[in-house]
C-alpha cells in the first residue's frame, strides 16, 4: 500500500496517520492470529489426546477465529472508500460483538483447562488432594461469571444498536443524548468490573492450582507454563482495560492530550497481551508427555515430586 506524505495512497484513499497506523496494526494482528489458528487446527490440537481433553483448545480455536474476523471487519471499515455510514456502524457493531467474544471466552479457555487439570491431579493423587479447580461449585462459578460478562456485553451492544437505529428516524434532543450517555456509561462500568474480576479469577485460579499441585508433590507443567507466560499478560490486560475507560471519561471533560493516539497505544498493548495469551495456550499443547485425562493407580506419578504428565 503506497502512501504519500499526508496519508494519501495512489488509489485515492486519504486518511490521517493514526488511522493508517491503526489499519496497519489490525492487519498485523490479524496475520498473527491467522498463523496461530492454523497452527492450532493443523498441528498442536492433534497432540492433545483423547478428544475429551480437547474441549478448551477447540474453544481456543473459536476465540482465535473471532479475533481474525474482528481484525478483518475493522480493517474493512477503516479502509473502504465506498462504505456508507450505516454500513460502517454495522461493521463496527459486528467487530464489537467479536471483541466481546474474545474478552469473555478467552479467560474461559484457561478456566476450562484448569478444570480438566484438576481432574487429572485428583485422578493421580486419589483422595489425598481435592483440587479446587475440579470442584462443581468452582465450575458453576466460573461459567456463570463468563456467561454474565458476555450477557452484559450483548446488552450494551444491543442498546447502542437500538440507539443508532432510533437516531436515524427521530430528532436528537439533549435529554435523550444524556440518557444514552448515562446508560451506556453504566453498562460499560459494569462490564469493566465483571471483566476485571473474571481476569483476576483466572490469575488466582492458576496460582491456587499451581500451589495445590506443588503441595501434592505432583507438578503440573501445563499450569506452570500458563502461570509463567499467560498470567502477566492477563494482569496487564485487565488493569489497562479498566484504566483506559477511566482515563477516557476524565479526558472527555479535560482533553489535555491526544485521545486518538492514547486509544491506539492502548489497543496495541492489549492486542499484544491477547496474542501472548494465545501463544501461551498453544505452547501448552506442545509440551511433551503430558497426561491429559485422569488415570488412577499410575505408580510413577504417585512418587514424591512426580510430574502430572
Amino acid at each position: 500500500m503506497a502512501k504519500g506524505r499526508r496519508g494519501r495512497n495512489y488509489d485515492g484513499w486519504v486518511a490521517p496517520p493514526l488511522t493508517i497506523a491503526a489499519l496497519t496494526w489490525q492487519i498485523l494482528l490479524g496475520m498473527a492470529a491467522t498463523f496461530l489458528f492454523f497452527l492450532i487446527i493443523t498441528i498442536t490440537l492433534l497432540r492433545v489426546s483423547p478428544w475429551s481433553a480437547r474441549g478448551p483448545y477447540l474453544l481456543l480455536a473459536f476465540v482465535t477465529l473471532a479475533l481474525i474476523a474482528s481484525c478483518v471487519l475493522s480493517a474493512v471499515s477503516m479502509r473502504s472508500l465506498v462504505i456508507d455510514n450505516i454500513t460502517k456502524l454495522r461493521l463496527s457493531s459486528a467487530s464489537s460483538f467479536l471483541g466481546a467474544v474474545q474478552d469473555a471466552f478467552l479467560p474461559a479457555v484457561i478456566l476450562y483447562l484448569l478444570h480438566l487439570r484438576g481432574n487429572v491431579l485428583r485422578g493421580v493423587k486419589g483422595n489425598t488432594v481435592t483440587p479446587i479447580a475440579s470442584q462443581l461449585w468452582k465450575r458453576i462459578l466460573d461459567w456463570s461469571w463468563v456467561t454474565l460478562t458476555f450477557i452484559f456485553y450483548l446488552v450494551l451492544l444491543g442498546y447502542r444498536a437500538n440507539w443508532y437505529n432510533n437516531l436515524l428516524s427521530s430528532m436528537l434532543t439533549e435529554d435523550l443524548f444524556r440518557q444514552y450517555v448515562n446508560i451506556s456509561r453504566g453498562l460499560a462500568y459494569t462490564i469493566d468490573a465483571l471483566r476485571f474480576l473474571l481476569f483476576l479469577n483466572v490469575i488466582v485460579s492458576m496460582i491456587v492450582h499451581f500451589v495445590q499441585s506443588k503441595n501434592a508433590q505432583a507438578r503440573d507443567p501445563v499450569t506452570t507454563r500458563l502461570l509463567i507466560m499467560a498470567a502477566p499478560s492477563f494482569m496487564i490486560y485487565a488493569i489497562l482495560s479498566v484504566a483506559v475507560d477511566i482515563i477516557l471519561n476524565v479526558a472527555a471533560t479535560t482533553a489535555t492530550f491526544n485521545i486518538e493516539a492514547f486509544i491506539l497505544a492502548a489497543t496495541i498493548i492489549m492486542g499484544i497481551c491477547g496474542i501472548m495469551i494465545l501463544v501461551a495456550l498453544v505452547n501448552t499443547m506442545l509440551l511433551p508427555n503430558v497426561q491429559w485425562t485422569p488415570q488412577k493407580a499410575v505408580t510413577p506419578m504417585e512418587h514424591r515430586g512426580a510430574l502430572v504428565q
